[in-house]
């Protein structure tokens, strides 16, 4: 095979990271800086090269297994990597566009045990191919546990935030602030009766 098809399938998996580009830009600065992250989660300066390289890599691994494998069992890796490729891109839309916390969990969830399956399928065929994938199985996992503390937290500011609103709603202090204002109406409409009876 030529290189103009490793060179491909290298720079393929990057077109679904500059079109996920779009939506993280718009929401990286806003609503993800606003969101409760744990104090390990890397700088975001840090996604953009980390990700090309990964997927350049897998890109190359993809090349490899197509260049070496036949029949069933090339079938199955690239189905696979296809399948891993396609969760990969639809998680970026699903974390920073829809905002979908838990979805986007369960979905990375997926996506690293594709990954893993990945990784088993491409071992037998090409184990190049199979290693160029354990740094992306690493990153992906890192990110998954990044995800879960992220959803999590906001699920416990959201808990939080609607019991502090229950308390305010029915605290006695309010509910006697309450009476008070509903009392203070009363006797300023019952005044002017009050008035015209003594006339």
């Amino acid at each position: 095979m030529s290189i103009v098809q490793a060179i491909g399938l290298s720079v393929l998996p990057n077109l679904g990271g500059i079109a996920g580009s779009y939506f993280t830009r718009k929401s990286i600065k806003t609503w993800y800086e606003s969101l409760d992250k744990p104090s390990w989660r890397p700088p975001n300066r840090l996604f953009a090269p980390v990700w090309t390289t990964l997927y350049s890599s897998i890109g190359y691994a993809s090349f490899l297994i197509l260049r070496d494998g036949v029949g069933s069992s090339r079938n199955l890796a690239l189905g696979l990597y296809g399948t891993q490729l396609a969760l990969n891109w639809a998680w970026t839309p699903l974390f920073f566009h829809y905002h979908k916390l838990g979805l986007a969990t369960v979905e990375i969830g997926l996506l690293t045990a594709n990954i893993a399956a990945c990784i088993y399928a491409f071992y037998p065929i090409n184990k190049t191919a199979a290693y160029l994938l354990l740094p992306y199985l690493a990153w992906v996992s890192f990110a998954s546990a990044l995800t879960y503390n992220i959803w999590k937290q906001k699920e416990r500011f959201s808990r939080e935030h609607l019991m502090l609103s229950h308390e305010c709603e029915f605290s006695p202090g309010t509910q006697q602030t309450d009476h008070l204002e509903y009392s203070r109406s009363s006797a300023d409409q019952d005044l002017p009766l009050s008035n015209e009876m003594r006339s």
